[in-house]
């Protein structure tokens, strides 16, 4: 999809940010659109309009591309470049970062799942609710980051991605402290995914639609604390990651390719052991203790290979650089944490 939308010469981060974003953007429409369909149109016919869209986007995007075909095919033989992947350790470290980090990203996806699954029982809704505020938390991150991360001159921009995944050690106790604020006084009443969908239904069908986006504002902000700062943070992570591994000669549409599948597999392999394995063995505060140390661990390494690095960056790099800077990052990362986590409510009582 990227080397569709985006030149090879062009390997700004901002657009690829915004792409990834948009469609982050489309998901988050896509989880929260159907429970408000359902009721009107019932599964079939939803089902037969997603596919009616699926169509119809197929069908103009190919006809723009045969109106385009002779100057795209002139545009790709003017950019066509060699690709000569360098595979030094700081390039082998961003494909098992990228693991890492959809590693870690499905494992706080699932513990909170499990939180909010126990604090409010599952039901056909919860879900969409959930998945929602974890998908448009990400749209604006990507783009966010990825635009941040162009205004950042190198070579210190290289070094974005593994300041996030650190950062993301930090936040994921905050999150959790500043969610129990709200839990522990009278606004708790209002976290209640039932309760919610019994104050909204009356309002759709009148076509209260002010009414309906206040309700559903005061019953999620208990539930985007939670959420959006840690998403926010961690989605800056992937396209920033491409971006780094493009600048070793990679181009756009390979680096994006290599990263996805390592991220995929990493998604995997922390849903499964997070869901089957660490949580039962652990119990669900140690976990997320556990993977909060292993973000700010795979944040810390790659902060150390990269530290302000000057000259090219695809030179390898065979040792760690302990500068002041570096140090001086990682202390702050290390005991921010550590405080939060002692000082936060380990049973969350509600």
């Amino acid at each position: 999809m990227f080397e569709s939308f985006v030149p090879k010469i062009e390997k700004n981060t901002k657009f690829i940010g915004l792409i990834y974003g948009i469609n982050t953007l489309g998901a988050f429409a896509g989880a929260i659109f159907p429970p408000f369909v359902f009721g009107t149109m019932g599964l079939p016919g939803t089902l037969k309009w997603t596919a009616f869209i699926n169509i119809f986007i197929g069908v103009v995007f190919f006809s723009l591309y045969i109106s385009k075909q002779k100057s795209l095919q002139e545009l790709t033989n003017q950019e066509r470049v060699k690709e000569e992947i360098v595979w030094s350790r700081q390039s082998i470290y961003l494909v098992v970062f990228s693991f890492m980090t959809g590693f870690i990203a499905l494992a706080f996806e699932i513990l909170l799942i499990r939180l909010i699954g126990i604090l409010q029982g599952m039901s056909a809704y919860s879900f969409p609710i959930i998945i929602s505020s974890y998908l448009f938390s990400m749209s604006l991150g990507s783009m966010f980051w990825s635009f941040i991360r162009d205004r950042i001159r190198r070579p210190s921009s290289s070094f974005l991605p593994f300041l996030l995944q650190s950062l993301v050690a930090v936040f994921i106790p905050l999150s959790l402290l500043l969610f129990q604020i709200p839990l522990k006084s009278k606004y708790s009443s209002f976290f209640n995914f039932e309760r919610m969908w019994n104050s909204v239904s009356p309002l759709l069908e009148n076509g209260d639609f002010l009414f309906l986006l206040r309700t559903l504002f005061l019953f999620s902000v208990p539930l985007w604390i939670l959420i959006f700062p840690v998403v926010f943070v961690s989605s800056g992570i992937f396209p920033t990651l491409i971006k780094n591994l493009s600048e070793f000669h990679v181009s756009l549409g390979t680096s994006t390719g290599i990263l996805y599948l390592a991220n995929s597999a990493g998604c995997v392999a922390g849903s499964l052991l997070t869901g089957f394995f660490a949580i039962p063995l652990l119990g669900w505060h140690p976990t997320l203790i556990v993977f909060s140390g292993l973000s700010l661990l795979m944040g810390a390494v790659g902060i150390l290979l990269w530290p302000f690095s000057k000259g090219d960056v695809s030179v390898p790099s065979y040792r760690f650089r302990f500068t002041p800077s570096s140090l001086l990052i990682l202390a702050f990362l290390v005991a921010s944490p550590v405080i939060l986590f002692s000082i936060s409510d380990h049973k969350i009582k509600y």
